[in-house]
């Protein structure tokens, strides 16, 4: 006890800091998890019990619920039956993987930005709709899989 009364006080205010901030995190990405039309719905909807075999992708950004994410965190691979989407360690707390059907993609497009190519890929169900936007090194894999109607 002894140590901690010697603690400044600024130690303290930095620790409640610390502390809050993890507490904030933790709270919105439980409410963002469960907002209808989001992660959450799809998840249900399309529950994956093992992650497939294949190369996995980042996601640059992402648009659930009509609030834009950087989607860094967010990770797709490709497969027959559809796309697997999971998030980085760090985002999973309430966002369970999930294997999406392809009928489920509306329309795929290549875009043209600041940095170069990249895809635009807009899904839409019951269980909400979505955008993502990849990077062009999905090509050879998207192609192999996704099939235009």
């Amino acid at each position: 006890m002894h140590i901690l009364a010697q603690l400044t006080s600024d130690f303290w205010v930095i620790v409640v800091i610390i502390f809050g901030a993890v507490y904030l995190w933790v709270l919105v990405t439980l409410a963002g998890a469960q907002v209808k039309g989001g992660w959450g719905s799809f998840a249900k909807r399309y529950p994956a019990q093992t992650r497939p075999a294949g190369s996995a992708y980042s996601v640059s950004s992402c648009r659930f619920c009509d609030v834009y994410s950087r989607g860094r965190n967010i990770r797709v691979i490709f497969t027959d039956t559809g796309i697997y989407f999971y998030v980085t360690f760090f985002s999973r707390l309430a966002h369970p993987p999930f294997l999406l059907p392809w009928e489920n993609v509306k329309r795929v497009e290549k875009g043209y930005g600041f940095l170069g190519e990249y895809y635009i890929m807009e899904i839409k169900d019951a269980a909400g709709a979505f955008r993502l936007e990849m990077p062009k090194t999905i090509e050879y894999d998207l192609s192999r899989y996704y099939k235009v109607a």
